[in-house]
């Protein structure tokens, strides 16, 4: 069994994957509770903190297994601890290509994490940790940027010329979606510099933090795919 394998071999680096697959198997073919238990058990064999560093896979199954049984209170918990441990470890991978690439196995986490949120209605939790996996290279990159008032105000004026180019084009009829591509990435450099100013920590995602930055005509739309066919919507204003 997985928990003989692991006492007789202290550690096996194949171990995690091979508990994770079994459990999604299980899941495949409906039997999430079997697959939960499975990913549970390869879970308590990984023992060393620094080995459950290498089972990310094994708490996406588990997170997986226990959503498919609507134990969601159970799936944010599970949840909590993986992305602790991804945060951690993302931290400390360069360059920014590795550490997005290092993303791409634990953004299932993060979907199933705000998703429990959304059921438990905790939409302050919910957008955090959305924001941790949307937001965290931009704003990493915009911190370790130099800029001044001067940059600012060039952005703003790129996001109105560019406003003005998607209108026209639409009037025209033309495609326009690199250019609402470029406007969306501009907008979220402005945002972030209207955190900096109000000395917001912008990796620190809080309701009341966007509602400072928003003036009185304006609404903040957030929206996160929490699966394949789920879509999570939210609109902030003042």
């Amino acid at each position: 069994g997985i928990e003989e394998t692991a006492r007789s071999n202290d550690f096996d680096p194949v171990l995690p994957i091979v508990a994770a697959l079994q459990s999604s198997i299980l899941q495949a073919i409906s039997r999430p509770r079997e697959a939960a238990e499975t990913a549970r058990r390869g879970l308590q064999a990984v023992r060393q903190p620094r080995q459950r560093d290498q089972a990310i896979a094994l708490y996406v199954a588990y997170a997986e297994a226990l959503a498919a049984l609507g134990e969601w209170t159970e799936v944010a918990a599970v949840c909590r601890e993986a992305i602790a441990m991804v945060e951690r470890r993302r931290a400390r991978v360069s360059p920014m290509a590795l550490a997005s690439a290092y993303m791409v196995f634990s953004v299932r986490l993060y979907e199933l994490a705000v998703h429990a949120a959304a059921i438990a209605g905790d939409l302050e939790t919910g957008l955090s940790i959305a924001e941790l996996l949307k937001s965290r290279t931009l704003t990493n990159l915009r911190r370790a940027s130099s800029h001044d008032a001067t940059d600012t105000a060039a952005l703003q004026a790129e996001f109105r010329a560019l406003g003005r180019a998607i209108d026209a084009g639409d009037k025209a009829g033309e495609d326009a979606s690199a250019l609402r591509a470029r406007r969306n990435a501009l907008w979220d450099l402005i945002t972030i510099d209207r955190l900096r100013a109000r000395q917001v920590a912008g990796a620190d995602f809080s309701v009341a933090a966007v509602q400072r930055t928003l003036s009185a005509d304006e609404a903040a739309i957030f929206y996160f795919w929490v699966s394949d066919t789920s879509l999570l919507i939210a609109a902030i204003d003042r």
